[in-house]
């Protein structure tokens, strides 16, 4: 390699003003110059270096690969990581390709519980793990968000091992942890008047005969909280199925899903019924709640090519449901058209699904979600993260959930890999469907 570097500057290594500059000082110190002739060449060096091996680079791995090697250090440096857990932090980023606080928390997390004796198994895995575990699924809608609450159809699919619930009977007092994707842990006091998953804890132990008694329990949430995802469904069913196999209550599926609808009651003040179903059985299905029978399961052969991906802004689903229903009241018939056409678009849609027919199923959900926009419940980010997913190849791209931020679904027919990348590298985190 032969190469030249003419850098414009002017340098020096004496004057004034270096001894004012206490950095000024240390830096020449370091370099052990002894002039400033020296200093220039080591400042054109150090530069013609740094352009020869960005040539070097370029014909190799490419720039980007080392950028993000040495961002990955910086990120776990960042959040803490201790120096025994440092390389493997760092290699399970590269190798991830999200290289984001979030995801260095995340794995650190799952390295010292792997190591911990005795401890939980991480969710990733669907664990059945301490005394009385008990798990469940969350949920991907298809169609039919906020239609759902006024009884049309909507279709759902099922989010593999979305919690996970162990339990045991202790002699002091009731305890929560709740673990979280992006590697948090807290500790929450379990009360009847209180929201979220300690009012629906303390609302099952109640509804299960059990007030008296006390139990350490462990939650562990493979998708994250408040993002249309059905995260606070999938927490109480299952909670309610590790107290059963626990205390073998000899709970079925439906006597499961009736005590997590409740649940949902508490949390969502009026919602359809489709989180708790999913979370229970499963299974894809449309599902109508005043329906006889409500469910009605669709046979796939195969998964459909979806993509799932959070924006990190919570959707509060009794807000967004709320302010629907209050627009509803004052625009009843232009309301009612739009849910009549999203019930349409849900039945359209299972039949789609269940033959395949993936550019149909594409095309209704680009269509559901200038629906759901007119709704007003998307948001300029979720918007922006349909747009990615389209124009990454998508076929279809919606809102998922009851909006306000929250969750989108992209169908990619072998486009998975590049929309993934997509989403990923704006910032959005992507949570799998199925487990690997």
């Amino acid at each position: 390699l032969d190469g030249e570097l003419v850098v414009p500057v002017k340098v020096g290594t004496v004057g004034g003003a270096l001894h004012s500059n206490p950095a000024a000082t240390v830096g020449l110190a370091i370099a052990g110059v002894q002039s400033a002739a020296e200093l220039a060449e080591m400042m054109a060096a150090v530069g013609l270096a740094q352009n020869l091996a960005a040539l070097r680079a370029l014909l190799g791995g490419g720039i980007q690969k080392g950028h993000m090697s040495l961002h990955a250090r910086s990120v776990a440096a960042s959040v803490g990581v201790p120096p025994e857990s440092f390389d493997r932090v760092v290699a399970a980023l590269n190798e991830s390709g999200v290289i984001k606080d979030w995801k260095a928390r995340e794995i650190l997390d799952r390295l010292e519980r792997d190591e911990r004796p005795g401890g939980v198994a991480v969710p990733a895995n669907c664990p059945k793990s301490g005394s009385a575990p008990g798990s469940a699924w969350g949920k991907v809608i298809l169609f039919g968000e906020h239609a759902a609450v006024y009884d049309r159809h909507v279709l759902a699919l099922p989010i593999e091992c979305a919690a996970v619930a162990s339990l045991r009977e202790v002699d002091d007092e009731t305890r929560l942890t709740v673990s979280e994707p992006a590697g948090t842990e807290r500790h929450v006091v379990p009360r009847t008047a209180a929201g979220g998953v300690g009012g629906m804890l303390a609302y099952i132990i109640e509804r299960l005969g059990l007030a008296g008694r006390h139990f350490d329990v462990r939650l562990e949430l493979r998708v994250p909280v408040a993002m249309g995802l059905g995260s606070s469904a999938s927490a109480s069913v299952a909670i309610v199925r590790a107290f059963d196999q626990l205390l073998e209550l000899g709970l079925d599926d439906e006597a499961v899903n009736a005590l997590a609808y409740d649940c949902e009651k508490l949390a969502h003040g009026d919602p359809s019924g489709i989180d708790n179903t999913l979370a229970t059985y499963g299974k894809p299905i449309l599902f109508r709640r005043n329906a006889s029978p409500a469910i009605k399961p669709i046979e796939l052969s195969a998964m459909p090519p979806l993509v799932v991906a959070a924006s990190g802004t919570r959707g509060i689903t009794r807000d967004q449901v709320n302010a629907v229903r209050e627009r509803f009241s004052r625009m009843r018939a232009s309301y009612d058209a739009v849910f009549d056409q999203m019930d349409g678009i849900a039945l359209a849609g299972a039949g789609a699904l269940a033959a395949g027919d993936y550019a149909t199923i594409g095309g209704l959900m680009n269509v559901c979600h200038g629906l759901l926009n007119a709704l007003q419940v998307s948001t300029p980010e979720l918007e922006r993260m349909v747009d990615i997913a389209r124009r990454s190849g998508a076929v279809g791209a919606k809102l998922t959930g009851a909006g306000g931020g929250g969750s989108i679904v992209a169908l990619c027919p072998g486009t998975v890999a590049q929309v993934e990348e997509a989403l990923r590298g704006a910032g959005y985190r992507i949570v799998r469907m199925q487990l690997e």
